[in-house]
């Protein structure tokens, strides 16, 4: 068995265990929390802050907007050089549905 064969059926049994579990209540509220502040209205709110403090704000959300924009082009040309199916498909073929 090679080693890709072993690390593909111990993701397959982790994923398996994974979508089994019932989180408790305060993970769910958490994780859905820790979401919705990423999805960018927080930091569409913390940009004026940012600009209202002057000079070392302005430095780092400049820093912030170059930082998310050189981010998110890596990850598509990653994507696209990989040929990666998106998140969705691939834990559906995974989970089997």
């Amino acid at each position: 068995m090679s080693v890709l064969t072993q690390v593909l059926a111990s993701d397959d049994r982790l994923l398996g265990r994974v979508l089994e579990w019932k989180a408790p209540r305060w993970v769910r509220l958490w994780m859905i929390t820790a979401t919705r502040l990423g999805d960018g209205w927080v930091w569409l709110a913390a940009a004026p802050l940012l600009l209202a403090a002057g000079g070392r704000g302005v430095r780092a959300l400049g820093a912030g907007v170059v930082s998310a924009v050189i981010a998110n082009a890596l990850l598509v040309c990653v994507k696209r050089a990989c040929g990666a199916p998106g998140r969705a498909s691939a834990c559906s073929r995974r989970a089997g549905t």
